[in-house]
C-alpha cells in the first residue's frame, strides 16, 4: 500500500472547491481524491456534493474487514495497540 502525499495540485483544488463541506481534513481528502482520480472511502454525506467516486461502508465491522480486503488495502483493525 502506498501513501499518498499532499502536493501542490491537491491543495490548488483545495483553494476553488465549493464549501459544501467544511472539515478541512476532508476538503483535502476530496480534492485528492479529484486530483489522483481515485475513489474516496466513506459514509459522509457531504462529499456526494463533489465529483468523486465514493465507496460506502458498511457499520459492521466484518463487513468493513472485507471491503478493505477487496480494495487490496490492510485492514484498520489488524494492528495491535
Amino acid at each position: 500500500m502506498d501513501l499518498l502525499s499532499i502536493e501542490l495540485d491537491h491543495l490548488a483544488v483545495v483553494a476553488t472547491m465549493p464549501l459544501h463541506h467544511r472539515d478541512p481534513f476532508d476538503r483535502l481528502l476530496i480534492a485528492q481524491a479529484m486530483v489522483e482520480q481515485v475513489p474516496i472511502l466513506g459514509m459522509d454525506s457531504a462529499f456526494d456534493a463533489y465529483s468523486i467516486q465514493q465507496l460506502s461502508v458498511i457499520k459492521y465491522p466484518h463487513y468493513q474487514l472485507r471491503i478493505f480486503c477487496q480494495l487490496g488495502a490492510e485492514s484498520p483493525t489488524s494492528n495491535s495497540y
